[in-house]
Protein backbone atom coordinates (compact mmCIF):
# COMPACT_ATOMS: atom_id res chain seq x y z
CA UNK A 1 0.00 0.00 0.00
CA UNK A 2 1.56 3.42 -0.67
CA UNK A 3 1.20 5.84 1.98
CA UNK A 4 -0.13 8.43 -0.47
CA UNK A 5 -3.29 6.25 -1.04
CA UNK A 6 -3.50 5.87 3.00
CA UNK A 7 -3.48 9.36 3.41
CA UNK A 8 -5.36 10.63 0.71
CA UNK A 9 -8.09 7.92 1.79
CA UNK A 10 -8.02 9.79 5.10
CA UNK A 11 -8.42 13.43 3.42
CA UNK A 12 -11.54 12.32 1.82
CA UNK A 13 -12.49 10.89 5.27
CA UNK A 14 -12.01 13.69 7.41
CA UNK A 15 -13.50 16.22 4.36
CA UNK A 16 -16.90 14.08 4.73
CA UNK A 17 -17.20 14.06 8.23
CA UNK A 18 -20.41 15.65 9.34
CA UNK A 19 -19.41 19.11 10.93
CA UNK A 20 -20.16 19.28 14.52
CA UNK A 21 -20.02 15.77 15.23
CA UNK A 22 -17.63 14.12 17.93
CA UNK A 23 -18.51 10.57 17.28
CA UNK A 24 -16.90 8.58 14.29
CA UNK A 25 -13.10 6.81 14.46
CA UNK A 26 -11.20 5.33 12.39
CA UNK A 27 -10.80 1.30 13.58
CA UNK A 28 -9.13 -1.33 12.52
CA UNK A 29 -5.84 -1.99 11.35
CA UNK A 30 -5.90 1.87 9.69
CA UNK A 31 -6.27 2.54 13.23
CA UNK A 32 -3.22 0.79 14.33
CA UNK A 33 -1.20 2.08 11.68
CA UNK A 34 -2.42 5.58 12.38
CA UNK A 35 -0.89 4.39 16.53
CA UNK A 36 2.57 2.83 15.10
CA UNK A 37 1.61 -0.54 14.95
CA UNK A 38 2.65 -2.12 11.14
CA UNK A 39 0.25 -4.20 10.87
CA UNK A 40 1.72 -4.79 7.13
CA UNK A 41 -0.98 -4.00 4.06
CA UNK A 42 -4.44 -2.31 4.96
CA UNK A 43 -6.85 -3.09 2.47
CA UNK A 44 -9.61 -0.74 3.32
CA UNK A 45 -9.82 1.96 5.94
CA UNK A 46 -12.80 1.15 8.82
CA UNK A 47 -14.77 4.48 10.20
CA UNK A 48 -17.37 3.47 13.35
CA UNK A 49 -19.63 6.48 14.04
CA UNK A 50 -23.23 6.64 15.77
CA UNK A 51 -26.47 6.15 13.14
CA UNK A 52 -26.96 9.69 12.70
CA UNK A 53 -23.05 10.23 11.94
CA UNK A 54 -22.84 7.53 9.66
CA UNK A 55 -26.04 8.38 7.63
CA UNK A 56 -23.98 12.09 7.78
CA UNK A 57 -21.69 10.57 6.16
CA UNK A 58 -23.32 9.03 3.53
CA UNK A 59 -24.91 12.23 2.84
CA UNK A 60 -21.95 13.96 2.28
CA UNK A 61 -20.45 11.33 -0.24
CA UNK A 62 -23.59 11.74 -1.86
CA UNK A 63 -24.51 7.64 -1.51
CA UNK A 64 -27.94 6.76 -0.37
CA UNK A 65 -27.89 4.68 2.86
CA UNK A 66 -28.24 0.97 1.91
CA UNK A 67 -30.72 -1.42 3.84
CA UNK A 68 -29.43 -3.09 6.73
CA UNK A 69 -27.36 -6.47 6.18
CA UNK A 70 -27.99 -9.54 8.41
CA UNK A 71 -25.01 -10.92 9.72
CA UNK A 72 -24.96 -13.67 12.61
CA UNK A 73 -22.04 -12.10 14.43
CA UNK A 74 -22.34 -8.06 14.05
CA UNK A 75 -24.62 -5.47 12.77
CA UNK A 76 -24.60 -2.37 11.79
CA UNK A 77 -27.02 0.14 9.92
CA UNK A 78 -26.01 2.30 8.29
CA UNK A 79 -23.32 -0.38 6.85
CA UNK A 80 -22.26 1.21 3.90
CA UNK A 81 -18.80 0.50 1.72
CA UNK A 82 -17.94 2.96 0.08
CA UNK A 83 -15.09 2.37 -3.39
CA UNK A 84 -13.24 4.70 -5.51
CA UNK A 85 -10.68 3.80 -7.64
CA UNK A 86 -8.17 6.59 -6.63
CA UNK A 87 -8.97 5.35 -2.81
CA UNK A 88 -8.77 2.30 -0.60
CA UNK A 89 -12.49 1.07 -0.10
CA UNK A 90 -13.92 2.51 3.30
CA UNK A 91 -16.30 0.30 5.42
CA UNK A 92 -18.32 2.60 7.52
CA UNK A 93 -20.09 0.96 10.16
CA UNK A 94 -22.71 3.00 11.86
CA UNK A 95 -24.55 2.06 15.26
CA UNK A 96 -21.89 -1.20 15.28
CA UNK A 97 -23.10 -4.18 17.53
CA UNK A 98 -21.65 -7.63 18.29
CA UNK A 99 -23.41 -10.71 18.98
CA UNK A 100 -21.84 -11.91 22.04
CA UNK A 101 -23.08 -14.55 24.66
CA UNK A 102 -26.51 -14.71 22.87
CA UNK A 103 -27.14 -11.07 22.85
CA UNK A 104 -26.58 -8.33 20.51
CA UNK A 105 -24.02 -5.45 22.32
CA UNK A 106 -23.19 -2.22 21.66
CA UNK A 107 -19.23 -0.98 20.45
CA UNK A 108 -18.64 1.85 22.26
CA UNK A 109 -15.57 4.19 22.98
CA UNK A 110 -15.12 6.75 25.56
CA UNK A 111 -11.81 7.69 24.11
CA UNK A 112 -11.50 9.85 21.11
CA UNK A 113 -7.42 10.50 20.16
CA UNK A 114 -6.65 12.61 17.33
CA UNK A 115 -4.33 10.75 14.89
CA UNK A 116 -2.19 12.72 12.02
CA UNK A 117 -0.83 11.95 8.84
CA UNK A 118 0.74 14.47 6.72
CA UNK A 119 -1.74 17.16 7.28
CA UNK A 120 -4.68 15.36 7.91
CA UNK A 121 -6.61 14.70 11.39
CA UNK A 122 -8.58 11.63 12.00
CA UNK A 123 -9.29 10.72 15.45
CA UNK A 124 -8.89 7.03 16.96
CA UNK A 125 -9.62 5.15 20.37
CA UNK A 126 -7.18 4.55 23.03
CA UNK A 127 -5.21 1.55 22.16
CA UNK A 128 -6.65 0.18 25.13
CA UNK A 129 -10.22 0.59 23.72
CA UNK A 130 -8.93 -1.10 20.13
CA UNK A 131 -7.29 -4.00 21.67
CA UNK A 132 -10.39 -4.86 23.61
CA UNK A 133 -12.97 -4.57 20.23
CA UNK A 134 -9.99 -6.64 18.67
CA UNK A 135 -10.43 -9.53 21.36
CA UNK A 136 -14.15 -8.88 20.82
CA UNK A 137 -14.38 -9.77 17.47
CA UNK A 138 -12.02 -12.54 17.97
CA UNK A 139 -10.94 -13.37 14.33
CA UNK A 140 -7.41 -15.13 14.43
CA UNK A 141 -6.15 -11.69 12.61
CA UNK A 142 -7.41 -10.12 15.22
CA UNK A 143 -6.44 -12.09 17.99
CA UNK A 144 -2.52 -11.82 16.04
CA UNK A 145 -3.51 -7.43 16.54
CA UNK A 146 -4.55 -7.87 19.68
CA UNK A 147 -0.97 -9.03 20.95
CA UNK A 148 0.94 -6.68 18.71
CA UNK A 149 -0.94 -3.97 20.93
CA UNK A 150 -0.17 -5.77 24.08
CA UNK A 151 3.18 -5.66 23.05
CA UNK A 152 3.40 -2.08 22.01
CA UNK A 153 0.95 -1.27 25.30
CA UNK A 154 4.38 -2.55 27.13
CA UNK A 155 6.92 -0.51 25.91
Amino acid sequence: MQAGVFEDTLRNIARAAPAGRNDWWIVGSGALMLCGIDVGTIRDVDVMASRETARGFLANWNVPAPPPQPDPFFRSNPFAQIRRPDLLPIDLLGDLHLFEEGRWNPVTFSSRIPAEIGQVQVFVPSLEEQRSLLLRFGRPKDLVRAEQVETALKR
